[in-house]
């Protein structure tokens, strides 16, 4: 098995693999205590708001009607501004 952060993988239709790996973690509980803890910290970088904020915005930067100073910058320079004001 390979051991991730926040998990294991086990190459597919090898069962002895999955029976090994099982075995190790009913030895070693903290292990998997580890591996929890890391799941959570990395499903936070993945919430909802982490996802959409930045979307929401892109858009709104997108369809905002441009004033004529705005229509001189580039979309990505337009972008990045905004972005950097939303950021947390």
């Amino acid at each position: 098995a390979q051991e991730r952060d926040a998990g294991w993988t086990v190459p597919p239709n090898d069962p002895a693999a999955i029976a090994a790996l099982l075995r190790e973690l009913a030895a070693d509980p903290a292990r998997i205590g580890r591996a929890r803890t890391a799941a959570r910290n990395l499903a936070d970088e993945f919430s909802y708001p982490e996802l959409v904020t930045p979307l929401a915005v892109w858009v709104a930067a997108a369809t905002v009607p441009l004033t004529p100073r705005d229509a001189r910058i580039p979309i990505r320079a337009r972008l990045r501004r905004v972005l950097g004001q939303h950021r947390h």
